[in-house]
Parts: C-alpha cells; sequence; structure tokens
C-alpha cells in the first residue's frame, strides 16, 4: 500500500518488493490509497475484503496510519512498516537515519567550501522531510553555514517541485553556491532549472 506515486521512489520499493515476494512464492498487489481521506476505513476494508492476503507492506506515509494499521491487526493480516515514525512497537518495520543522512549531505558540502547552501523540502505529510530539514540545520548551525530563510523553500517529492524551488533559489540575490534536494526527484528539478541558467554541474 503506498500514497507517494513519485516515480523515483515508488517504483524502486514495487520492484524490490515484487522480487521478494517471488522469490519465497508469492504475487505483489500493488493498492494506492491515500492516508489522509476520510473514508480510508472504509477503504483498507474493502480492500482486506476483496482479496486473500498474507501480509502488507505499508509505505511511507502510510507506514503511520493508525486506521490501517488497526484494520490489518483486526484481521489478523501481518503488515511490516517502512520508515515509521510513530507507533514503534506496533510492527516490524526498516527505515533508515534520514536526519544522519542530511546531516551527512550537509556536512560534506561544507568539507567542500560551501557556506551558501540552499535546501528543498519534501511535503509535510513526510515525516522523512522534516528529519532531514532538521538535520541539514542542525549541520548548518553546527559548521558555520550561512541559514537564510529564503533558501529554504517547499517541494513536493517530485521532478516539478524541484524544477519550481530551483528556479527560485537562482533567481535571488545572492545565488546560494549548492541546492541540497529532499529527495532524488526534487534534485533532478533543481538540476534542470540549473541547465536552463546555462549552469555547469558536477
Amino acid at each position: 500500500i503506498y500514497d507517494n506515486p513519485r516515480q523515483g521512489y515508488i517504483n524502486q520499493v514495487q520492484v524490490g518488493a515484487m522480487t521478494a515476494c517471488q522469490r519465497a512464492g508469492y504475487h505483489l498487489v500493488v493498492e494506492e490509497m491515500r492516508c489522509g481521506e476520510r473514508d480510508l476505513d472504509a477503504r483498507i476494508a474493502e480492500f482486506i475484503s476483496a482479496g486473500q492476503l498474507d501480509g502488507v507492506v505499508l509505505s511511507p506515509p502510510c507506514s503511520d496510519s493508525q486506521v490501517m494499521m488497526a484494520a490489518l491487526k483486526e484481521a489478523r493480516i501481518p503488515f511490516v512498516r517502512i520508515a515509521p515514525y510513530e507507533f514503534l512497537d506496533e510492527a516490524p518495520y526498516v527505515y533508515m537515519d534520514d536526519y544522519g543522512a542530511a546531516y551527512e549531505v550537509t556536512q560534506h558540502l561544507l568539507a567542500m567550501g560551501h557556506r551558501d547552501i540552499a535546501f528543498i523540502q519534501g511535503p509535510r505529510s513526510h515525516a522523512a522531510a522534516a528529519e532531514r530539514h532538521r538535520g541539514f540545520v542542525a549541520a548548518m548551525e553546527e559548521h558555520g553555514g550561512n541559514l537564510r530563510s529564503e533558501w529554504i523553500v517547499p517541494g513536493g517529492f517530485d521532478a516539478r517541485s524541484g524544477m519550481a524551488a530551483g528556479e527560485e533559489l537562482l533567481a535571488t540575490t545572492p545565488r546560494p553556491t549548492a541546492i541540497f534536494a529532499g529527495n532524488d526527484d526534487m534534485a533532478i528539478g533543481a538540476m534542470a532549472a540549473a541547465f536552463r541558467e546555462g549552469l555547469a554541474l558536477p
């Protein structure tokens, strides 16, 4: 179950899940659900009753949905969560350290001599976006980065929002010397904005 249709992310998750299912003799069924929708409890109940599910993988932000977890528990369907941030004792999960990763990326840019670093945030519905922003800010504050509010702009974890954010950042005076995008799709968009400006990127 997913609520993050960004191809750069969900395609890799689905291929990995499909490969693991095939090896174990299972078939993967993919279902998109909006975790914030009003009739989520009805949607998940319909999904559960429609098929004989042996297990469910909840990807973020669905991995923090209490409604989904409660419905799966009631139906006695085992589930695993990808990158949850709340209720960590509810079920098995896998995750990465978003704060630490963002801190390291920012530290790397600072070590290269950049001080004027911009940041493109992900959507507020994703806890990982907040953790990446927190890691960025911590590294900038601890290692002498030039934190400017106009260099922290919102994005939607997709290339289009990354391009819009990149265009906005490159229109500021002075410009940042580096841009840290909160995910790969937004980075691709920001790179496209830079190319349009005639900038050569490493």
